[in-house]
C-alpha cells in the first residue's frame, strides 16, 4: 500500500513526496483529505490508513463521519472501528486510550444494555453475550448477536 494509491482517487495530481516518509506525510494531510481518501480506498487502503495514521486524524475523520448535527451515528463508527482492531495491538492501545471516549461510549449505549450485576440472581442470557466489569459490579449485555 502506498501514500500514492490512498490519495490518487481524491486529488488525482499527487504531490511530490520522495524526499520524504509517506507515513509523515500521511500525519500531515487535513483531515478532510484524508475523510475523502477514506471513502475511495478498498480495504487494503484502509487498514494501511489507520495502521499508520496519528490519532488526532482520526479522530478528526470520525469527527466528520460519526456526528449528522448533533446525532451520533454509531453504525458508521462500527465501520470504522472494524479496521482500527485489524491494527496491530499496541495501534489498537493507541486508539483507544486516546480517540474521545464519549465516541466509544455512545457506541456501547448503541449496542448494548448494562446492569449492577448480583452474582446470586445472574441475567438470563446466552454466556457469549455477557460480559463482566472488571471489578464483576456491572454486566454488560450484548443486544444482538453481531
Amino acid at each position: 500500500m502506498s501514500l500514492e494509491n490512498f490519495l490518487k482517487p481524491v486529488l488525482g495530481e499527487i504531490p511530490n513526496i520522495a524526499e520524504r516518509d509517506e507515513v509523515e506525510v500521511l500525519r500531515d494531510l487535513p483531515a478532510e483529505t484524508a475523510f475523502f481518501a477514506l471513502k475511495e480506498a478498498d480495504n487494503d487502503m484502509l487498514l494501511w490508513f489507520f495502521e499508520n495514521a496519528d490519532v488526532e486524524q482520526v479522530q478528526a475523520v470520525l469527527d466528520l463521519e460519526c456526528w449528522n448535527g448533533d446525532n451520533f451515528q454509531a453504525e458508521r463508527f462500527l465501520n470504522i472501528f472494524h479496521f482500527i482492531c485489524k491494527c496491530t495491538p499496541e495501534k489498537l492501545h493507541e486508539y483507544m486510550k486516546d480517540l474521545d471516549p464519549e465516541i466509544i461510549v455512545r457506541t456501547l449505549i448503541e449496542y448494548t444494555d448494562v446492569f449492577n450485576f448480583d452474582p446470586q440472581e445472574p441475567p438470563e442470557v446466552e454466556e457469549h453475550r455477557l460480559l463482566l466489569s472488571p471489578d464483576s459490579l456491572y454486566a454488560i449485555i450484548f443486544k444482538s448477536e453481531n
